[in-house]
């Protein structure tokens, strides 16, 4: 993780390292680090999607395995590092070293992608502190709500 946020930090050595390294490597090295993410979180994905249509196809006939996973790793511990790689890696630390290399579009999908994880984080935080100030409500601690016995 560290190697990719330096690289996207063009900060290899200090301040010196970011005078010699011309536009077009630092670009290089961003675009470099931005596919690896983008194939990272593709893959999370379609794995992701995969076993959804995998579990559904097992409902359907109960008797067959489908166990098709190659690796010698089990899926589950390789996505959830490749989640906490992805998370280890600041959204708004892409989108400051796309706009300085002169890639706005991409900047502005990492900031999209940024603000849409904060407000995806906040309202499940708020749906759990409402969820539980509901349970913890004088109607449910009374079992009695509008004359229907609980």
């Amino acid at each position: 993780v560290r190697e990719l946020v330096s690289s996207l930090s063009f900060d290899t050595v200090g301040s010196e390292a970011i005078c010699s390294m011309n536009m077009r490597e630092r670009e290089k090295a961003a675009n470099s680090v931005f596919t690896l993410i983008d194939l990272l979180r593709k893959w999370v994905d379609q794995e992701i999607e995969d076993r959804y249509r995998e579990s559904r196809r097992r409902k359907r006939a109960a008797n067959v395995d489908l166990e098709s996973c190659t690796s010698a790793w089990p899926a589950d511990i390789v996505l959830s590092k490749i989640r906490r790689l992805l998370d280890q890696i600041p959204l708004s630390l892409c989108a400051s070293a796309a706009s300085r290399v002169g890639m706005n579009a991409r900047a502005l999908q990492f900031l999209e992608i940024d603000s849409r994880s904060q407000i995806a984080s906040s309202a499940i935080s708020n749906a759990k502190k409402n969820t539980a100030s509901y349970h913890d409500s004088k109607f449910l601690k009374s079992c009695h709500i509008d004359g229907i016995d609980l």
